[in-house]
């Protein structure tokens, strides 16, 4: 099945690699998303609990998720310095509804890259340049929501 996925898409050496490689040694996995639209702070979640990185806003993997998930481990130590020990279920909603807004528009721009690089069997389609024709992709990048949070 890997090397079905691959066949005509990459060059020879990595065909001939995959197909020397014991079946048995291969680990499928699927791709486990959330919908964008659907983006809110129970993502991340309640009262006393927190969830960080893909446990919070599993995306396809175009390189963002690393990303949110570094920003989602320094927004929460501010929002825990910032509001002091005092109020720690204050500061973990703050820091719930701060990762929502910023998560739901980054998740929205993966969902388009995502579009581009994957068809529906899950099988990576050859890309048209980076992007150049995806108005919807540079018109995310021109955005504000694409600035970094730090």
């Amino acid at each position: 099945r890997a090397q079905q996925a691959f066949d005509g898409l990459y060059d020879q050496a990595l065909l001939d690699l995959v197909a020397g490689t014991d079946a048995a040694s291969i680990v499928e996995h699927g791709l486990y998303m959330r919908p964008a639209a659907e983006c809110n702070e129970e993502w991340f979640g309640r009262g006393r609990v927190v969830l960080l990185g893909d446990a919070a806003h599993p995306t396809r993997p175009t390189g963002q998720g690393v990303n949110m998930a570094f920003e989602d481990a320094y927004e929460l130590g501010r929002c825990i310095t910032q509001g002091g020990e005092g109020d720690l279920l204050t500061s973990l909603d703050t820091f719930r509804q701060r990762r929502a807004s910023r998560v739901g528009p980054m998740m929205s721009q993966a969902e388009v890259v995502g579009s581009t690089a994957y068809t529906a069997d899950g099988v990576r389609a050859p890309m048209k340049g980076p992007f150049a024709d995806n108005k919807e992709y540079q018109a995310f990048v021109d955005s504000e929501s694409f600035l970094p949070v730090l």
